[in-house]
């Protein structure tokens, strides 16, 4: 007759039976994780760099944006402008309350001094003159990264060189001038004033896929010293000299019309149905029954409604099917192109 196992012994084979087990599932586990691994993905092609104009030298730079200026103020897309107005804290000259209560105070109400609108179409909009030809330093010209702005976008700065002959205070900055001094008339005269332009500088992103003008910033920055002798019921605050910066920025914003699929290419499952990415510029409120918006499979199989969503065919497919989305608004037709894979792997994630 067998001697009966021991409680010890009956715990030790207990452990071991559980321990092949978890090295039989943690063997199955790996051998999955390697087989998805290793499973073929389907890689979607590079994106294609469809630039119209190669990046300037910054040399260049001030004639390119010029031309892209130029473009902006026809039909096809809309003008927005305003002025923004700032005394940077670091400009001000000791301890000084007045300019603080300047900046606080005045400058908001100042700003609406100067001339601005919004989406206005571009050729009725007021080009406003804008000299391009100035000689210039500290010029820069870039594409962006992603580590520094849009990939689709270059970017151009320059400061002018030699202000002295070429800029002065502008009509903008005088009637704001004229404006302030009314305003400060039961507060304070203001004396021995003397302005100087210190700086002007330009500052411009441009679309690279079109070449067209998507912002400009135009920076002057004015050093200010007066005598401000308060008056009235003000007269007890003193006699006071105020020092400082004073920056006008006029700032434009176009918007070009048109239309584009948001990424090159999409990969699908045969029979699949997806809405394809497609973002749409018009002017704002814009009803419906003035444009046309059409989309159209222009090779391949698939089929596509008049909202943009595309159904793949049954089987997969090496060759992509395009799709092309077109829009007509305004006598001008938009168009733009997209691949869509068809295919039975698994899609690579970026």
């Amino acid at each position: 007759m067998k001697k009966p196992l021991s409680k010890k012994v009956k715990v030790l084979i207990a452990t071991l039976v559980v321990a092949v087990l978890l090295a039989a599932c943690f063997a199955a586990v790996a051998v999955y994780v390697k087989r998805e691994i290793n499973k073929p993905k389907f890689v979607l092609p590079a994106a294609p760099e469809p630039v119209v104009t190669p990046l300037p030298d910054a040399a260049d730079g001030p004639a390119f944006v010029s031309a892209a200026y130029d473009a902006a103020f026809q039909s096809g897309g809309d003008v927005s402008m305003t002025t923004s107005l700032d005394v940077p804290d670091d400009s001000i000259v000791g301890t000084n309350d007045a300019v603080v209560w300047l900046k606080n105070n005045i400058l908001g109400r100042m700003q609406g001094q100067y001339p601005s609108f919004s989406r206005v179409d571009g050729a009725e909009a007021e080009k406003a003159a804008v000299d391009f030809t100035v000689p210039g330093k500290d010029m820069e010209a870039r594409q962006g990264t992603a580590e520094g702005g849009d990939l689709d976008k270059y970017y151009f700065s320059w400061s002018v060189a030699g202000l002295s002959e070429t800029y002065y205070f502008t009509e903008k900055d005088e009637a704001a001038k004229a404006w302030l001094l009314a305003e400060l008339k039961d507060v304070a005269q203001i004396s021995d004033e003397t302005v100087t332009l210190t700086d002007v500088t330009y500052r411009a992103d441009v679309n690279r896929l079109n070449d067209r003008l998507i912002k400009l910033e135009v920076a002057r920055t004015y050093h200010v010293r007066a005598t401000m002798t308060p008056v009235g019921k003000y007269a007890p605050l003193g006699v006071r000299t105020v020092e400082f910066d004073y920056r006008a920025t006029d700032c434009f914003n176009f918007v070009t019309y048109g239309v584009r699929f948001t990424t090159h290419a999409v990969a699908l499952s045969p029979k699949e149905s997806h809405t394809l990415p497609v973002e749409l510029v018009l002017p704002d409120d814009l009803p419906k029954e003035d444009f046309t918006l059409n989309f159209e499979v222009t090779q391949g199989e698939g089929d596509v409604d008049g909202t943009g969503v595309f159904t793949a065919h049954v089987e997969a497919s090496e060759i992509p099917d395009v799709v092309t989305v077109t829009l007509t608004y305004d006598g001008k037709t938009y168009t733009d192109t997209l691949d869509v894979y068809v295919t039975e792997l698994e899609v690579k994630s970026e």
